[in-house]
């Protein structure tokens, strides 16, 4: 948690100033919870979506973001999980977990 800037929790604090640091966003991109998550969440879409492609981009979008993709979201993603017979799904959703939708709240 220290690249979080983790509380104190022996100190009181009545409000925390938000900080962000290219520390945090490499955490979260290569740390192995993250990692793993993606590959849970891949077998997941994969049980309710099966082997389509576009199936599976719509699935993803709707657990991670809430919503469907839109049209250059859906190329975009479709390319992605086309270019190589290596298993893409898991890379797509440690990118949609690191998406700053995914991350703030409006």
């Amino acid at each position: 948690m220290e690249a979080f800037d983790g509380a104190d929790a022996s100190e009181s604090c009545a409000r925390r100033e938000s900080n962000l640091s290219a520390a945090q966003a490499l955490e979260l991109f290569n740390s192995d919870f993250a990692h793993e998550c993606s590959r849970v969440l891949a077998k997941r879409i994969r049980r309710s979506a099966g082997d389509d492609p576009a199936s599976q981009a719509e699935e993803a979008f709707r657990r991670t973001l809430n919503r469907s993709p839109n049209k250059h979201e859906m190329a975009t993603t479709l390319s992605f999980l086309k270019q190589t017979d290596e298993d893409r799904l898991p890379d797509l959703c440690l990118a949609l977990f690191n998406s700053n939708e995914f991350l703030y709240i409006d």
